[in-house]
């Protein structure tokens, strides 16, 4: 999956979580990683955050995982 699927595919899950939750801090968020015609979202720091977080995961490998208690 290359970096802009990934991205795509973030989106896609948002937007799933948003028509179940109605979440307007979700709505915010869609809206700024929205991609307009050239394929790009629709704010670019949405972007920089995106390949950030790449660079995290390929550091610092999966988040911590959770304990349930």
């Amino acid at each position: 999956m290359t970096e802009k699927q990934g991205f795509n595919t973030a989106f896609y899950f948002l937007l799933k979580w948003y028509k179940v939750s109605k979440s307007d801090d979700i709505a915010e968020l869609l809206s700024l990683m929205e991609p307009l015609d050239d394929g790009e979202p629709a704010d670019p720091v949405m972007w920089d955050y995106w390949k950030e977080s790449i660079e995290k995961v390929k550091k610092d490998g999966r988040p911590p995982t959770k304990k349930l208690s």
